[in-house]
Order: structure tokens, then C-alpha cells, then sequence
């Protein structure tokens, strides 16, 4: 193997406990500036994090999203999420991503799904199909499955609970895709604010827990902040929102040992059928 990109394997997985086989890291500036506080993460987001959101869609939305683990070049992991909402089959979407080079390269597609049951309850799922590429290892393609689901368990008060592959399947060298399960609160006090607090584990790791907060500060402009435990580190980023269609979003992470981590979502949520002309 050569050193160099053995070095960049080491710090972007060895050092980076968010960095797992079979897991996109670019969730969205969303999630990055929240310090991955989204399990409650509705409509878009939540292709990405927990896909029982989905079910909060009322038009088509498209988001791309680009983020640079640790400011290496060599580490930009690349998505494409888009949801498209069905007036009485639940909400679908179609998630794309590429992370890596030419020595280490992932590339993800998945098929979501999100549905309302009831006024107090939603549950989502993906199916992911992975290909992991490591030089000298050779390249396997392999399945995952994630579930979810939210409630609003009392009146301004969201829980959500996420399951990444539960079942535990082989990818490269006998390395493992493990299981991460992720359960959470959100208190939104009003529709410009939500506070979300949130705790979350590998089978065979650390217990992360994450503080994301989310307000609306004016019409054009939200603000967020974000920390978390291991790995410890503090976010932050904010969101420009263009006749409520379009969103232009920044987020960063600060990691007291492998530096930033930078990310840009461009965000597109189309009118509801309801309002259409």
C-alpha cells in the first residue's frame, strides 16, 4: 500500500468516529452544522439521517452536497438526495453518493421511503446499495438497510429513533458495515426554533452524544450550532432561504485534533400540489 493514502485511510477512519463503511459523510450542511443532531431531520435531511422525515414532504425536493472531511482533498464525499411525494403512497426518495480517491473509493445509492401513520406517528426506510473499492483489497458490492421513526410524543416534543444496518454484513477484507443506532429529542417551540439533543452508537464503539440547535433568526436567514462527544468537536453553519424555494446552506465542524471539516448544501423544495397555480 503506498504511505501517503495509508495515512489519509488512517486519519479519515482510525482517528474519525463518524467515518464507518457503507456510511455517507455528506449528510448536508444541515447535519454537519448540527453536529449530526438529525435523527429528527424532516423532508430532504432526512434521506440522509433518519427516513421517517420523509414523510413530511409536500413537493418534489432535490438537494446536493458537498463536504471535505477534515479539509482533505482526498476525503470530499459527494450526494445527490432527491424526494418525491405521492399524494397516498407515502413520500419516496433517491439518495446518490461518492466519497474517497483513486486507492480508497465508496459509492452509495439508495432507495428511501417515509409514511405518516396516524396524526402521531411516521416510519421510514432505505435500502442501500454499496460498492467499496480499496486498492490491494480489491472492490465488494454489498446491501444495507436502515430504518426509522418519528413521534411527537407531546405537544412541541419530537422523538426519533434510527437504526443503521442492523443486520451486520461483510464488505472488504472481512471488515464489518456495523450497526449504529441513534435515538433522539427535539423541542420546537415554534416553527423558527428547534433544540435537538440526541445520543448515538456503533455496536462495537463509543456512545456519541450531540446538542444541535436550529432558528430561524429573520425569513432569509437561519442560524445553527452544534456539539458533540466522540469524537468532540463543535459545529456551526446557517442557511439563506430565497422565496422559501430555494436554500443556500454553509456548515462547519471543528475537531480538536484532525482540524474542519467544511460542507455546502444547495437545496431545492418545490411548491406543495396544493399551491401550484
Amino acid at each position: 500500500m503506498k504511505p501517503i493514502w495509508m495515512v489519509i485511510l488512517l486519519l479519515g477512519f482510525s482517528l474519525n468516529a463518524t467515518a464507518q463503511f457503507g456510511e455517507t459523510q455528506a449528510k448536508g450542511a444541515y447535519s454537519l452544522a448540527l453536529a449530526g443532531a438529525d435523527v429528527n431531520a424532516t423532508n430532504v435531511y432526512s434521506l440522509f439521517s433518519n427516513q421517517a422525515g420523509l414523510s413530511q414532504s409536500e413537493g418534489l425536493e432535490v438537494m446536493i452536497t458537498g463536504v471535505q472531511i477534515n479539509s482533505i482533498v482526498e476525503l470530499t464525499d459527494l450526494s445527490l438526495g432527491i424526494v418525491i411525494p405521492t399524494q397516498s403512497l407515502g413520500n419516496f426518495g433517491i439518495a446518490v453518493s461518492n466519497y474517497g480517491f483513486a486507492e480508497f473509493n465508496e459509492q452509495i445509492i439508495g432507495l428511501g421511503y417515509g409514511r405518516q401513520l396516524g396524526s402521531f406517528l411516521a416510519i421510514g426506510a432505505k435500502f442501500n446499495l454499496v460498492r467499496t473499492s480499496i486498492q490491494s483489497f480489491g472492490a465488494s458490492t454489498y446491501g444495507t438497510v436502515e430504518v426509522g421513526l418519528q413521534s411527537q410524543v407531546v405537544d412541541q416534543v419530537m422523538f426519533g429513533f434510527h437504526v443503521q444496518s442492523p443486520v451486520s454484513v461483510t464488505v472488504v477484507n472481512n471488515q464489518q458495515a456495523p450497526t449504529k443506532l441513534s435515538a433522539g429529542l427535539s423541542y420546537l417551540p415554534t416553527d423558527k426554533l428547534s433544540v435537538t439533543v440526541e445520543g448515538s452508537k456503533y455496536i462495537d464503539g463509543d456512545f456519541t452524544a450531540s446538542l444541535g440547535i436550529d432558528y430561524r433568526i429573520i425569513d432569509i436567514l437561519s442560524l445553527r450550532v452544534g456539539a458533540a462527544t466522540n469524537p468532540g468537536l463543535f459545529s456551526a453553519g446557517l442557511a439563506l432561504h430565497l422565496q422559501d424555494i430555494y436554500r443556500i446552506e454553509l456548515g462547519i465542524s471543528f475537531h480538536q485534533v484532525l482540524g474542519m471539516t467544511p460542507g455546502i448544501s444547495v437545496v431545492y423544495s418545490g411548491l406543495p400540489r396544493s399551491e401550484k397555480s
